[in-house]
């Protein structure tokens, strides 16, 4: 039949192998199903091959976030492998065991050994066996196949040994009859080599289509079988056990199985089952020369199994029981401490095991999962699945503990708006796998989630383990238990930041009413809009340039010639008024300036009129203009200690694993398009200080800014280090960044995603109309505004599994292709799911009837839209007002501003 088994990458989203191969490194555990553990030694072990200390193993593992556990199978007569111990001789059937796990976990996969030329086997009782075993196990089953390769257990079933390579063409016999029966939909028929079926039907189905397909082999013949059909290939090292040796020899077999693989058009995982020693020193791990050492069979000695298997060692200085009083959690040969080692004992640093397999990793390519431990293990409340949760007093240590963390709010924007946590940025589940690399780019990062409930919690981690992100705790009980006051609105820090600048540096100020009337008398001033070109252009106040923020000091000499003119800087409310003028004056310019009380909302509450539309605005800085800027630029950098780094200093802080470092480049939109340095993000500088949060996740993250003099990278990282951040400046030359930089705005950078039948709009209606569910993941806004008739409007949050089970087909659609995506993954466990192809356009341009509405219906919430005072720029006077009031009493509301990391550097403390 030579049949191929299903790719990882059409396997459904959420079936445990693809969630577990998404991770860059996957953790398993063999189980000591049979006496004598791993070591075949007469010296005392803790394992024990009974059901009842195998399940609490289990269960342990599962809670540490192990992604595997391993069932292994001998067929040996009385006295097992021999010796005093009789190693082996006592075991549990791995089928039988791992089924009895199945009821007693809830997420780690549960593989069984069987060997499936011995006896009677034939296909359709492992089938049958297995589907259900799979039921059991909600689709968390693995099956590791094994021909035999000892001949003393073929003559146990009375079997003459098959030839090496025969047995493995037999096996892929096996196989293909065994994936047709998973699959097939109508009554078997089947005449084979070695089994023959006559109308054979198994139910009920796998879960995912199939399980997890496992095997281990070094041969060309049994690599060769393996790639066709195994998910994961245990690999051993032909350059035998000794660690040095086997990272030299691992990676060619390695890439010899993932060479296979591909030449048929599949995708598999390698693995190997290293042996961890871990005692509190090395040199307790390591065997003492002279030292006779645990006896094997055969009168080796040494602390390794068997030869044949080529297990290969670490040896683990990580449990330093002696060194800090610390209690140990074995987990096979995993430990776990209560408390950080004393990284001082025994005069050196220890390593832990991570660190070990993660060197595995680097030099072989071969993949482990390592779900590193929070920063203090003995605060983690409690585990539930995949999920470590924290209380809010120890989330709040960690925010104040100097090391990076992220403090990730997980609702959508509406309610996130509606009240949060002060320094909680938000990254709503309905996006969060879309936008959480740039976000938070190192996947070793703390994070901290805060979610509506556990549930969401539990969901938003999972996808966040999927992706590799190793250290995430939720806020148990969600954001209603975050003890302290919460905060309406957004970029609160920011917006506090300048309310502590304008008490801090005294700036002065401006009524609406005051500049009315010197407009009125033609009086020597200038109007300068601090928002970007685009905000300028919709509404302003009459008269205003725009000037971006970062742009006003190197604009400054070509805008305001005279040193009698009095500034005026505004913006929409408080915040980019007060930092434009303030920007101006730490500068030193010699000018009066001033921020508009209120902005353009107090412009509209006392009464006056905005214009609308394009109206002027500032041209680039002249040469000579910026020359007149720069010397105030490199006073502030070295008044307050802005270090200026090259491309090489930057290469090397980016490659380092320990620390997150964001690049920015704060230059205008149309600057950063013409050439850029590789990798910077543009955010404008005005932008940047207006809503860091939006752009950085991470507290305690490097911050790198970009331009091509110097100029406005250390004006806008002169007040965030302010805001509490390490900033530096990296300036390149405009001509070089034109010829050698990136060019145009790069999209973001999203992971891939499982494919997901798209439909087109013709047939998409057709299914509508035999009953399919149609789901729209828009905005609520542009759901609102137009949508296919007949649509629902759903958000990601709010999924209703049962409903999508229901209908039995749901097409999903929406204004970005990247939501609709994760929403359909989601369903596609519980219905048939299609995206539909082209959206709201393609379904417009077949002639498709579209429907607009004024809200959405009764009950359904639209908790992406934050409605708190959402009117204020629309001409709602009391709107307006009870804005500006809550922006200049957020100090009163946080207290001291280092609760929100702020540290200004006022004059009076001897820094302008």
């Amino acid at each position: 039949m030579n049949a191929i088994t299903t790719p990882l990458a059409h396997l459904p989203p959420h079936s445990p192998l693809v969630q577990a191969t998404r991770q860059p490194l996957l953790l398993g555990l063999f189980l000591p199903i049979h006496n004598g553990g791993w070591t075949m030694s007469t010296l005392p072990r803790d394992t024990d091959w009974t059901f009842k200390y195998n399940a609490r193993l289990t269960q342990r593992a599962e809670a540490l976030g192990f992604d595997l556990v391993f069932g292994p199978a001998h067929w040996l007569a009385k006295g097992g492998f021999g010796g005093e111990t009789h190693y082996r001789e006592t075991s549990l059937d791995a089928f039988i065991a791992t089924a009895a796990l199945a009821g007693m976990t809830e997420r780690i996969l549960l593989v069984s050994t069987v060997h499936i030329l011995y006896g009677p086997w034939h296909p359709l009782h492992l089938a049958k066996f297995g589907a259900t075993l799979d039921h059991i196990a909600e689709g968390r089953w693995g099956l590791n196949l094994v021909t035999g390769f000892r001949k003393d257990e073929w003559a146990m079933f009375g079997q003459q040994q098959v030839p090496h390579d025969q047995r493995y063409e037999i096996a892929n016999e096996f196989v293909d009859v065994l994936l047709r029966l998973w699959s097939s939909t109508e009554n078997l028929t089947y005449r084979g080599d070695n089994w023959t079926l006559e109308n054979a039907y198994v139910t009920p189905k796998p879960r995912h289509g199939r399980p997890v397909l496992v095997s281990a082999t070094s041969s060309p013949a049994g690599i060769a079988s393996a790639v066709r059909h195994s998910d994961l290939i245990f690999i051993t090292s032909p350059a035998g056990a000794r660690i040095d040796r086997a990272l030299e020899a691992l990676p060619d077999i390695n890439a010899a199985v993932k060479r296979g693989a591909r030449a048929v058009g599949r995708d598999v995982r390698t693995l190997i089952n290293p042996m961890i020693i871990c005692r509190d020193t090395e040199k307790e791990a390591r065997p003492v020369p002279g030292h006779p050492g645990p006896r094997r069979r055969g009168g080796h000695r040494g602390l390794f199994p068997f030869a044949r298997h080529r297990r290969q060692p670490f040896v683990a200085r990580a449990c330093a029981r002696r060194a800090h009083g610390g209690r140990q959690y074995p987990v096979g040969g995993h430990a776990r401490t209560d408390r950080r080692p004393d990284h001082r004992a025994q005069g050196r640093r220890l390593r832990r095991p991570a660190d070990l397999l993660f060197r595995l990793r680097t030099r072989t390519g071969i993949l482990w999962r390592a779900r590193a431990a929070p920063a203090a293990p003995g605060r983690i409340e409690d585990m539930n699945m995949t999920t470590r949760y924290i209380d809010a007093a120890h989330a709040r240590q960690w925010l104040q503990d100097g090391a990076e963390i992220a403090l990730v709010d997980v609702r959508e924007a509406g309610r996130y708006g509606e009240g949060h946590a002060l320094l909680a940025v938000n990254i709503p589940y309905s996006r969060l796998e879309l936008d959480i690399g740039t976000l938070i780019p190192r996947l070793a990062t703390r994070i901290v989630l805060i979610a509506e409930n556990d549930r969401l919690a539990e969901r938003a981690a999972l996808s966040l383990a999927q992706l590799g992100y190793s250290q995430v705790t939720a806020l148990r009980g969600g954001v209603d238990a975050w003890d302290e006051p919460l905060f309406q609105g957004v970029n609160v820090p920011s917006k506090a930041f300048a309310e502590y600048v304008e008490h801090g540096f005294h700036t002065p100020d401006i009524s609406a009413e005051e500049l009315h009337r010197l407009q009125g008398q033609d009086a020597n001033l200038i109007l300068l809009d601090s928002r970007t070109v685009e905000e300028h252009r919709r509404f302003h106040v009459p008269g205003a340039i725009a000037c971006p923020g970062s742009e006003l000091v190197p604009r400054f000499a070509d805008l305001v010639p005279d040193p009698e003119t009095l500034v005026v800087i505004s913006c929409a409310g408080r915040t980019r008024g007060v930092m434009g003028a303030q920007t101006l004056l730490s500068a030193g310019v010699p000018n009066r300036v001033v921020a508009l009380r209120g902005g353009t909302q107090g412009w509209r509450l006392a009464g006056l009129a905005l214009e609308t539309g394009p109206a002027r605005e500032s041209a680039p800085a002249s040469p000579a203009s910026r020359l007149r800027a720069q010397p105030a630029a490199r006073d502030l950098a070295s008044r307050h200690g802005i270090p200026a780094i090259d491309a090489r200093t930057l290469a090397a802080w980016q490659d380092d694993p320990s620390r997150t470092t964001y690049v920015f480049d704060v230059r205008t939109r149309e600057e950063y398009a013409a050439g850029h340095h590789p990798g910077a993000s543009f955010v404008q500088g005005v932008q940047l200080i207006q809503r860091l949060d939006e752009a950085a996740a991470v507290r305690g993250a490097r911050l790198v800014l970009a331009d091509d003099d110097g100029i406005r990278a250390t004006l806008t990282a002169y007040w965030l280090k302010q805001l509490g951040w390490e900033v530096a400046v990296l300036a390149r030359d405009a001509g070089t960044l034109v010829a050698e930089g990136e060019r145009g705005h790069p999209a973001p950078a999203r992971p891939a995603l499982p494919a997901v039948e798209a439909v087109d709009p013709a047939a998409a209606a057709a299914a509508i109309q035999r009953g399919a569910l149609l789901l729209d993941t828009s905005d609520s806004a542009g759901f609102l505004r137009a949508h296919p008739q007949g649509a629902r409007w759903i958000n990601r949050s709010r999924l209703d599994d049962d409903e999508a089970r229901r209908a039995g087909h749901v097409i999903v659609t929406g204004d970005d292709a990247g939501v609709a995506h994760l929403v359909a993954l989601d369903l596609r466990e519980h219905a048939r799911v299609s995206l539909l192809r082209g959206g709201l356009e393609a379904w417009r341009a077949a002639g498709l009837p579209v429907a607009s509405a004024q809200a959405l219906p009764p009950g359904v919430e639209r908790i992406d839209f934050l409605a708190w005072l959402h009117d204020r720029h629309e001409g709602n006077a009391a709107s307006s007002a009870a804005y500006l009031e809550w922006e200049a009493a957020l100090p009163a509301r946080i207290g001291a501003p280092t609760v929100a990391g702020i540290r200004l550097a006022v004059p009076d403390a001897g820094a302008a």
